[in-house]
């Protein structure tokens, strides 16, 4: 979600009047679209020569290929599902990830914290699963503190009034284009005690977090997925994705600071360097990334290996370089 993965017409409306002389986006979302649709439709033509020459690999997609008039969609909507699906919650995950990582490694007494509470329910005998996740209430904080503080969507996505509307007593005209100010939201300090400071404790005195007294009315714990009936579809598959990342994290590594290969010293990891984008991503880091102990290290490769049967079906059309790689990997385990 660059900055030309939504153009700023989407935001502002009017400036789809700019010559394209002064609006050189104009240019870069053209060129995005024609990237976008040689990785969709490139996409699309695997799953349609798979199903073509009854080689296939048992992905979604090749069912929708497979049934198109059935589904009653057409080609093009079917490559727009396919790139949907693809993109849609891949960056936003991969993003909230990235918070994570970095407030782990800025903040070890969090980190410390909640690995004592995954240690306390799951142990070192086995990896975590999804249901231990109910388990785990500072865990659980964490999650919610890193969404407050780095919300991947900061301002959510346009919205449209199809009517005017009114909200206490503010009239919001027909054919408006509505922002929802996250980031303000979550950083309100007649909301929050010190916003600007990561700590999950907060999620622990009070369900949103919030300080004492503060009004909590229409606050909801998933508002970064949206709202209303454009709330994102994909939020149970999402959220599911995130809990077995992070308890999986928490359970498998320690996160530290890099060090200067010459002189030691710890490299920072900057909290607030951001990509420019619509995605609040923060800008590459390093950090230091080791397994917590040799068996935990063991029951990773163990449950790697198990899971090949499921993922090699998938792996046909690797690029050689990576086919090279996996089964560089199988044969050292």
């Amino acid at each position: 979600m660059e900055p030309t993965a939504h153009p700023p017409v989407d935001v502002f409306p009017i400036l789809k009047y700019v010559p394209e002389r002064w609006a050189r986006w104009k240019f870069l979302v053209r060129e995005v679209r024609a990237l976008q649709r040689r990785l969709y439709f490139g996409l699309i033509e695997g799953c349609e020569r798979r199903v073509a020459t009854q080689e296939p690999n048992g992905s979604f997609m090749e069912d929708v290929v497979a049934h198109l008039d059935d589904l009653g969609i057409d080609r093009e909507a079917a490559t727009y599902l396919c790139g949907i699906m693809m993109e849609a919650g891949t960056e936003t995950t991969a993003t909230f990830i990235l918070h994570f990582l970095l407030m782990m490694v800025n903040h070890p007494e969090v980190q410390m914290k909640a690995q004592r509470e995954v240690d306390n329910v799951v142990g070192e005998d086995r990896a975590p699963i999804l249901e231990d996740f109910e388990s785990l209430p500072y865990v659980q904080a964490v999650v919610s503190e890193v969404f407050r503080m780095r919300p991947p969507l900061h301002l959510c996505l346009p919205h449209y009034t199809t009517a005017d509307e009114v909200v206490e007593n503010y009239l919001i005209p027909k054919d408006t284009t509505i922002l929802v100010n996250i980031w303000g939201m979550n950083h309100d300090p007649e909301v929050f005690d010190d916003p600007e400071r990561f700590n999950p404790d907060r999620f622990m005195e009070s369900k949103f977090g919030t300080k004492a007294g503060a009004d909590d009315a229409g606050r909801d714990k998933e508002l970064e997925f949206g709202y209303g009936r454009r709330f994102c579809v994909g939020v149970h598959l999402a959220m599911a994705s995130i809990k077995m990342n992070i308890v999986n994290l928490l359970w498998a590594f320690d996160f530290s600071h890099a060090r200067d290969p010459v002189t030691k010293v710890p490299i920072a990891a900057d909290i607030n360097s951001f990509v420019q984008g619509t995605t609040l991503a923060p800008k590459p880091f390093v950090c230091d990334i080791q397994p917590r102990s040799a068996a935990r290290t063991r029951i990773i490769e163990r449950n790697f290996m198990n899971a090949r049967p499921v993922y090699e079906q998938f792996e046909q059309e690797l690029s050689p370089e990576d086919a090279a790689f996996v089964r560089s990997f199988v044969g050292n385990s």
